[in-house]
């Protein structure tokens, strides 16, 4: 599903790759409808612009939301 994702930052970003970044996003809007959920994300981007994310800011996503894994 493609969308638009806003929320806040609410788990230290792991940027041990280098170009990568994981954490958790407290989801507050999907495409501007209120959503209360949260997920792990993760983007790529130049390391100095990853460098940048904080746990605690709010951020404005665009991309693709999976389904889990189920598990056996």
């Amino acid at each position: 599903m493609d969308a638009v994702f806003s929320g806040r930052i609410v788990s230290i970003p792991d940027t041990a790759s280098g170009d990568k970044a994981k954490f958790f996003l407290q989801v507050e809007t999907i495409n501007e409808q209120p959503a209360q959920r949260k997920t792990l994300a993760t983007i790529s981007s130049k390391p100095q612009n990853l460098s940048k994310l904080n746990i605690g800011e709010t951020i404005k996503l665009k991309g693709n939301l999976r389904k889990p894994f189920t598990s056996t």
